[in-house]
């Protein structure tokens, strides 16, 4: 999958698209919520720190959720290189901006990018039941 096929298979999923024009800070990217519907932002073009320490120019896809949803406070991100493949993506639990969830397998199709959007749901829901117990179990 690229970046190109991201991008077209999300909209056909029904996901509502946005691009980010600004350039960032290395790191640095504003918490956004989605009220209503599921949503993607393109962060093109942004600065990041690579595996050796030198920065370098990716584009990043975050998908959101409705925030009213159970996994609302989840975020998937895809991280493209310059030529537009995709290096990699994570889930992260937007309250404490910490990665729970790496996905490894490159996805090929809009049918594995849609069962994998739904396996980070229930991904997310577990997670955040977890930490839940934990912080009833450290009262």
């Amino acid at each position: 999958m690229n970046l190109d096929d991201l991008i077209l298979w999300l909209s056909k999923l029904g996901f509502s698209k946005y691009v980010y024009p600004e350039k960032l800070p290395p790191g640095i990217f504003p918490e956004l919520k989605t009220k209503g519907c599921n949503s993607f932002v393109v962060w093109e073009d942004q600065e990041n720190f690579g595996n050796d320490c030198k920065t370098q120019d990716i584009t990043i896809v975050d998908v959101l959720f409705n925030e009213d949803e159970p996994y609302g406070n989840g975020r998937i991100s895809f991280m493209a290189d310059k030529a537009g493949e995709i290096e990699g993506s994570y889930c992260t639990y937007l309250p404490t901006g910490l990665p729970f969830y790496y996905l490894d397998q490159k996805i090929t199709s809009i049918g594995e990018l849609a069962v994998w959007t739904d396996d980070f749901k229930t991904e997310f829901i577990n997670y955040q039941k977890t930490i839940f117990e934990e912080s009833l179990n450290a009262e």
